[in-house]
């Protein structure tokens, strides 16, 4: 049996009582939910479930297996089936290969342990036979609130990080999150139940580890209360960060408009917009976009049209005046626009260049170059991505009257052999809803030189995947 750490108050006020109050008081759940107790075996779920047991809820409990440990994740596996026989409920265990996962996925040990419990848990709560469970509850603490906060403060997550945990997200709940560890520990030894101690926990190999076993110690010598007054903290920032939402969100609603599967910013409003740096922060933030990368963003636009920024998930691309954002597999597809003035634009096959130049006896003639009457293209033109039902008439194609041959580019890919991606990345030019030319491949025959021509528009693909 462990011994009683002898800073702890055994004066506290009643933590079942407590507990049902807070239950109550922030409408967590209620004697008719079925619950879903995640347990590690550790002080935090086990004095969680004797509590959830004391007060009569209806709850299993579920345990992830991550063999980090070898032997010892076993044991705290045979542990948990041991509290199921005790208080008689049902038991879940999910054994994962969680270092194999991690490397396989490029995730540090703590994010791949996090996915992995979630999906499984989310498995669980689904239930069977028609009977899913209304909550999953887990053992996060005050002082687990308190790393959260300082965790999220350094790492620049802004005003919603220091929210910290909160006690309902969803169906998860943290019925507990309102006691300390020490409370929780007093509580244990009172009611002489056993648990089991995770050694890793006295490392500072994880991010949390350190937090509570080094930083947290080291200011609580010069401020004591730190971890009180921080705990009280957490419910002003909440509610500072209520007030703080209503009005991002009016501002957010007139600069962010969403059509498909794209959203789009106007960029000469929103680099008029104030504060600039918070708002480009809080917009492009839930598109996983990172702190770090709200400079970049603002740079971007006073970059060229085709100038992008990617975060983990999306791409936020400048066309002129706006920002697009998309989702990375989004296969939605929208135009770049070319104006008379512009010299050259990026796009993701590569960068164009545009120039007038006088009329030429041999032109250029290359699948990387496409020259053209200056007086048969009316601006501004379209580069866009290859769409369902274009077709256009390949440059020296003729059927037996002489008379150009009209193709579907769907029906000229095929010809070429080109792969499924090769043909879902090709971009075509347009004027007045005409494809002159399609990008790397061929020039279309309506728009063919006649040597009469006074000037020419000559676009060059000077960088390009490979085509087909």
């Amino acid at each position: 049996m462990k011994t009683l750490p002898s800073d702890i108050n055994l004066n506290n006020k009643s933590l079942q009582q407590s507990f049902e109050d807070y239950i109550s008081r922030e409408q967590l759940f209620n004697k008719r939910d079925r619950l879903l107790v995640a347990v590690s075996g550790g002080v935090d779920s086990v004095v969680l479930t004797q509590l959830c047991s004391v007060a009569g809820f209806q709850f299993d409990i579920a345990h992830c297996n991550f063999q980090l440990r070898d032997k010892e994740s076993d044991e705290d596996a045979n542990f948990v089936e041991l509290l199921g026989e005790k208080y008689k409920v049902c038991v879940f265990v999910k054994k994962f290969d969680t270092a194999d996962w991690c490397a396989e996925h490029k995730k540090s040990t703590q994010e791949g342990a996090r996915e992995l419990r979630y999906a499984w848990f989310r498995e669980v709560l689904a239930g069977s036979e028609g009977k899913p469970y209304s909550r999953l509850l887990t053992a996060h603490h005050a002082d687990d609130n308190v790393e959260t906060l300082l965790m999220n403060f350094f790492k620049g997550t802004g005003i919603n990080g220091l929210k910290a945990i909160t006690p309902l997200s969803g169906n998860i709940a943290r019925p507990i999150l309102f006691a300390t560890k020490k409370i929780l520990l007093e509580y244990a030894f009172d009611n002489g139940l056993a648990w089991r101690e995770d050694a890793s926990n006295l490392t500072d190999n994880y991010t949390r580890n350190y937090f509570r076993n080094q930083l947290l110690p080291g200011i609580e010598k010069v401020f004591p209360q730190v971890r009180q007054n921080l705990a009280s903290n957490i419910t002003r920032f909440n509610e500072i960060r209520e007030i703080y939402k209503k009005g991002l969100d009016q501002d957010i609603k007139k600069l962010v408009g969403h059509k498909g599967e794209t959203w789009q910013v106007p960029v000469n409003k929103l680099l008029k917009a104030s504060p600039l740096t918070t708002l480009v922060y809080e917009i492009f933030h839930p598109f996983n976009f990172a702190p770090t990368q709200t400079q970049e963003l603002i740079k971007l636009a006073k970059a060229s049209t085709g100038s992008q920024v990617i975060s983990s998930t999306h791409r936020v691309l400048k066309n002129r005046n706006w920002f697009i954002i998309s989702a990375l597999h989004s296969v939605e597809n929208f135009p770049l626009v070319i104006e008379a003035s512009d010299e050259s634009i990026l796009f993701p096959q590569g960068k164009l260049e545009i120039k007038k130049i006088a009329a030429v006896a041999t032109p250029d003639i290359n699948r990387n170059v496409v020259t053209v009457d200056a007086h048969k293209i009316s601006f501004p033109i379209l580069l866009r991505p290859v769409k369902k039902g274009d077709y256009f008439y390949p440059f020296g194609m003729f059927k037996p009257s002489g008379r150009p041959v009209k193709k579907k580019l769907s029906r000229y890919f095929s010809d070429l052999k080109l792969s499924r991606i090769e043909k879902e990345n090709a971009w075509v030019l347009e004027s007045q809803h005409k494809i002159f030319w399609v990008v790397n491949h061929r020039p279309d025959e309506r728009f063919r030189l006649s040597g009469n021509e006074k000037s020419l528009l000559k676009i060059n693909l000077i960088s390009s995947k490979k085509a087909g």
